[in-house]
């Protein structure tokens, strides 16, 4: 009993370092997830995925932006037993290898994957809602080829611009947010060595999804200002309110897009 006690304690402590907006989105959504909709969009995803390479499973996959390794694991609980993740933040890295052994997670930079990986080593890359964190989307697409296999999977599940008239958005920690552009990402990933093997549109589901987790916020807002500030709060309602306004109406769409490397 002792050392389950220990373990949990040890956990907490370490969750309790991590991003404040991600852990107040991880309680409405549920489980080690930043993003709203993340267990429904993974199982999504990994079953096209299977459907497009179904030998996928027995090579190693790659989580960019895994953050605190609930996707991850889902991936690997989902049949793919050789499940690496990179993030940038310590302490999310920290907290992911504690509470997911299993996994293999890696704290480094998306922009130089080849100082973390071997050439040609991954079956698999994907990003669940972080793929408009990175300014520099083609040096990124250029690095994943180089680390992936031929015929390797690229699966990038995030919303994307559909008005150039739509007001600039920040991200839960009041950082610029890169919107995919489509017609930008098809030309970068052409020129980073990929071919697009099928785009689903999900807006609608991200529509709903979105609109839970406000709903919950708004439900739940007594509770989490116990622990959360009251501007903590409000920066995380400003920025799923705009994400969700934004797929309501039309200026912002969401998709799933599937490649695979030449």
């Amino acid at each position: 009993m002792h050392t389950n006690l220990s373990c949990e304690e040890t956990l907490l402590q370490l969750r309790n370092k991590m991003n404040r907006g991600r852990l107040l989105v991880s309680q409405l959504v549920g489980g080690d997830y930043a993003h709203a909709g993340e267990k429904e969009s993974t199982e999504m995803v990994m079953q096209k995925v299977l459907q497009l390479s179904p030998k996928a499973r027995k090579g190693n996959c790659l989580d960019i932006g895994c953050g605190a390794g609930g996707t991850a694991n889902a991936v690997r609980e989902f049949g793919f037993p050789n499940v690496y993740g990179i993030d940038i933040d310590q302490a999310a890295i920290a907290y992911a290898k504690a509470r997911y052994p299993q996994v293999q997670f890696t704290c480094g930079d998306a922009s130089a994957l080849h100082r973390y990986f071997d050439m040609e080593f991954f079956s698999l890359t994907y990003f669940f809602n972080v793929f408009y964190a990175i300014e520099d989307k083609l040096s990124v697409l250029k690095q994943i080829a180089a680390i992936s296999k031929p015929r390797a999977i690229l699966a990038i599940f995030d919303i994307h611009l559909v008005e150039d008239t739509a007001r600039p958005i920040n991200d839960l920690d009041n950082l610029p947010i890169y919107l995919i552009r489509m017609e930008l990402l098809k030309r970068d990933l052409q020129l980073a060595g990929w071919e697009i093997s099928e785009i689903v549109d999900v807006s609608d589901h991200c529509v709903r999804w979105y609109g839970d987790v406000l709903n919950k916020l708004s439900e739940r807002y007594t509770e989490l200002s116990i622990e959360f500030s009251q501007d903590e709060i409000e920066i995380i309602h400003k920025t799923l309110d705009r994400l969700f306004q934004g797929l309501k109406s039309g200026s912002f769409g969401a998709a799933a897009i599937y490649a695979h490397r030449l």
